[in-house]
Parts: C-alpha cells; sequence; structure tokens
C-alpha cells in the first residue's frame, strides 16, 4: 500500500476514498497500516470521501511529517574531503567586497 516509507513521522493526515461500495472495514485497515508505520505517539487525522468514480477501487492520499533526522557523519565526511573546495574557488558576495579588508580575513579565517 505504501510507495514511501513514513516509518517514525509524528504528524499523519490521510484520506481514503473509494466508491458507495467502500466498508469501514476497509478504511479500518487502511488506518492500521498506517497507524503501524508511524511513531507511536503521532498525531494522525484522517478523512473518507466517497466518489461514485472509485467504484470497486480505493485511493489512499497520505501527508507525514516529523520524521527521525539520521546523520551519516561518514557520508558528510565522504563528502567533504572529496569536494577539496578552497576559499580562492568560492565566488565572493558583494557585502564582502564592499568593505576594505574583509576579503583578506576571510582568506586568513581571522572573519
Amino acid at each position: 500500500m505504501l510507495e514511501l516509507p513514513i516509518d517514525g513521522a509524528k504528524g499523519v493526515i490521510f484520506n481514503v476514498s473509494g466508491g458507495q461500495d467502500t466498508t469501514l472495514d476497509e478504511v479500518t485497515a487502511a488506518s492500521e497500516v498506517i497507524k503501524s508505520k508511524v511513531h507511536p505517539d503521532a498525531n494522525i487525522i484522517f478523512g473518507s470521501v466517497s466518489n461514485p468514480k472509485l467504484n470497486g477501487r480505493i485511493k489512499i492520499t497520505v501527508i507525514a511529517t516529523g520524521f527521525p533526522v539520521v546523520v551519516d557523519d561518514d557520508f558528510m565526511e565522504r563528502n567533504i574531503k572529496q569536494e577539496g573546495v578552497s576559499i580562492d574557488d568560492l565566488e565572493v558576495p558583494p557585502f564582502l567586497r564592499k568593505h576594505p579588508g574583509a576579503l583578506r580575513r576571510l582568506r586568513s579565517g581571522t572573519l
């Protein structure tokens, strides 16, 4: 049912759209799948809409937010080392160009 993971999300809004043949059990089953994936204390808001064009089908729209942040320190280190960016490679912003000595202090690391 879920194309993208929502594991650990702390806020979820979802809508179940289905034909007039959609049962409450089907809506409940969809909500249980979503509830099992998100954070135990997640704020979950849901709605249900009947659409005659969807007879025999169900369409579920999920918006999730508040995912845990995972930082891969090794990834960051590898990318920083591979870039090898020098201060001379960077474009100097106008506010630094207007102040005498600012660029010199930037290059010396005292800015």
